[in-house]
């Protein structure tokens, strides 16, 4: 289905019939300063790669309210990567499968990786961070975005890559046939070595 990217340049909650932003208590801010999740254009939204200020709109999560971003239409996530500025303790990142937890990144992670130190953010770290799917047994659904602790968790350019999830009885379908294939396969093997015998 191929990539997407979300900015928060026009003050709203981005999305689509793909991909759907809520929050854990239901509304957003876009009252600068009010230590609320929400849509802000601040001295704290990320840096540039060579740490520019920027001045376009982004989204602010702190200890009030997730961010909850979940793939729509039964479809999963392979892809995720999105600008985080001024990385502070308490900064959590975490991928779902349905209920099941799939990986959880924290600030120290994120901040030993992070590339750019920015002096409008006190030299607090700022990065563009990409996770990728391997397989279908780490494919990811909702992803949550919270601050555990004081500050805020600031992110911008939200990219995604959504994928379909086939149907059971089609990857049942395809297996059936795959193993179809195997069986020939051997069959055609055996006989083989029969006849040079």
């Amino acid at each position: 289905m191929g990539y997407t990217t979300f900015d928060f340049n026009d003050g709203k909650v981005p999305g689509n019939d793909l991909v759907k932003y809520s929050f854990s208590k239901g509304s957003y801010s876009t009252t600068a300063y009010s230590g609320q999740t929400g849509i802000y254009s601040d001295v704290w939204a990320p840096s540039g790669a060579n740490a520019q200020v920027n001045q376009t709109d982004y989204l602010a999560v702190f200890s009030d309210s997730d961010t909850i971003i979940e793939a729509q239409q039964n479809n999963t996530f392979s892809y995720f990567g999105f600008d985080a500025g001024a990385l502070s303790g308490g900064n959590t990142l975490k991928f779902f499968n349905g209920t099941t937890l799939i990986k959880e990144l924290t600030y120290d992670i994120l901040n030993s990786i992070a590339t750019v130190g920015a002096s409008q953010h006190g030299g607090q770290k700022n990065g563009f961070f990409e996770f990728f799917s391997e397989g279908t047994n780490d494919t990811f659904n909702k992803i949550v975005i919270s601050q555990t602790e004081g500050g805020g968790f600031e992110s911008d350019n939200h990219t995604f890559r959504v994928q379909s999830v086939p149907e059971p009885s089609v990857t049942f379908g395809i297996l059936a046939i795959g193993g179809l294939f195997l069986y020939k396969r051997q069959n055609q093997k055996l006989q083989s070595a029969k006849k040079s015998t």
